[in-house]
Order: C-alpha cells, then structure tokens, then sequence
C-alpha cells in the first residue's frame, strides 16, 4: 500500500518538502530552439541542477546569487523542452495528441542530453501509452533514426516496436 508521500515521491522523483526546498533558489533563463522559434523559460536553479547533471555542470561556473545567468539550447525542440519544465515542476507529461510521437521522441533525446534518465523514463511511458492502440509507424522510426545517436535504446525501442507490430516479418 503506497503512501501519499510515496506517491508524490514515484510521481516526481522529489517528495514534496524538497520540491519547497529546490523552489526556494534563484531563476536562471533557459531559451530553446532558434529563430521563429526560441521559447524562454524562467526557472528554479536548483530545480534544474537537481534533477539534470547537465544543468548541474553548466550553472556551477555562474555565482548562485546571479539572477542574470541564461542557457541558450538552440538545437533543441522548445516544444520537449516544455515537457521537461512540465516534468520539472509537475511530475507529469501531457503532450497533444496532434502533437504525437514527434514531441515525445525529440523529449526522449533531450533527457538524454540533459543526463535525466527519471525523465527519460517518464516520456518513454508516454511514448509506449502513444502505441498502445496503434502501431509504430515508419515516419516514426525514421524520426528516431535521425535525432538520436546510434546505440540509444530510443532506437532499440523503436526497432522492437516496428517489427513486433508487424509480426516479425
């Protein structure tokens, strides 16, 4: 029988007294993607360095008390990225059903990036939740193919999924 506290601890990986904790630190700017489409984030410090060793590495050259500090991903989809803030901060991810898988890979390489295999885990539940109906189609493993590296369990999964959905043919 779970607690509440265990619940909220499985949800978001931070019990709710350390989430207090991390929301009690500075701001720093987070912007993602590249012309048109650069969205910006304000977010907790310690949220951030918390949960991502990626984070964790970048804001330890900048003084904790500055407020001025921004991380630009341009390379990164702004679009996972708001399913990493949702993450951060909710313990959840709700994406679009329009918006599906694409969002939800591209996220799945963003935890990569960022080191963040809690996240990872989360998002590849939402992808699994996505093609529980339906099949992995081929646009969708070739999406895979070009934004994940070779040897990633994206690719794995995905590989898995085309040929078990199709009998192993």
């Amino acid at each position: 029988m779970s607690t509440p506290q265990d619940d909220e601890i499985n949800r978001g990986g931070v019990c709710t007294s350390e989430r207090v904790r991390l929301l009690q630190d500075t701001v720093v700017s987070v912007r993602v993607g590249r012309g048109q489409d650069i969205e910006s984030w304000s977010l907790h410090r310690s949220l951030l360095t918390h949960h991502s060793p990626y984070f964790a590495t970048g804001l330890t050259e900048t003084p904790r008390r500055s407020t001025l500090h921004t991380i630009k991903l341009p390379e990164d989809d702004p679009a996972a990225f708001a399913l990493f803030v949702q993450w951060l901060y909710t313990g959840r991810i709700a994406a679009r059903r329009d918006k599906l898988p694409a969002v939800v890979c591209h996220a799945w390489v963003l935890g990569e990036k960022l080191q963040c295999p809690a996240f990872q885990d989360r998002v590849m539940c939402r992808l699994l939740a996505c093609h529980v109906s339906e099949a992995l189609n081929e646009d969708t493993v070739q999406l895979i193919y070009e934004i994940s590296p070779a040897g990633s369990r994206l690719r794995a999964f995905a590989v898995d999924q085309f040929f078990w959905n199709r009998g192993g043919e």
